[in-house]
């Protein structure tokens, strides 16, 4: 049972970590409509020519294949995120890569 509870757990701290992600890379309000429509058509081809790079670290483990999944059918992509997948020891080796910079996200367990 523990087990079990546990398995759930860590998906559903992957996938709160997954939509975070995404949230913190999605579009600011809009604010004056006007202003936002006369602008948009620069921006838009600025955001597509830039993309922002994650440097995401995992622990090779079937739990995080959402991860993966996203990569392969493009959802990063479609959010303008060039996000570079690097497997780690474990979720301690995650943190300390975290923390020294090396990574902008991670995903891990205990």
């Amino acid at each position: 049972m523990t087990t079990t509870y546990n398995y759930h757990r860590l998906q559903r701290i992957v996938l709160l970590m997954l939509g975070l992600l995404l949230a913190a890379c999605g579009t600011p309000p809009a604010g004056n409509s006007a202003s936002t429509t006369a602008t948009a058509s620069g921006e838009q081809s600025q955001a597509s020519a830039t993309k922002t790079k994650v440097r995401l670290g995992y622990v090779p483990v079937m739990v995080f294949a959402p991860v993966f999944v996203a990569k392969e059918r493009g959802y990063f992509e479609a959010e303008n995120l060039d996000v570079e997948l690097t497997p780690v020891q474990g979720g301690t080796d995650s943190v300390i890569q975290l923390a020294a910079g090396n990574f902008e996200a991670a995903v891990g367990g205990a």
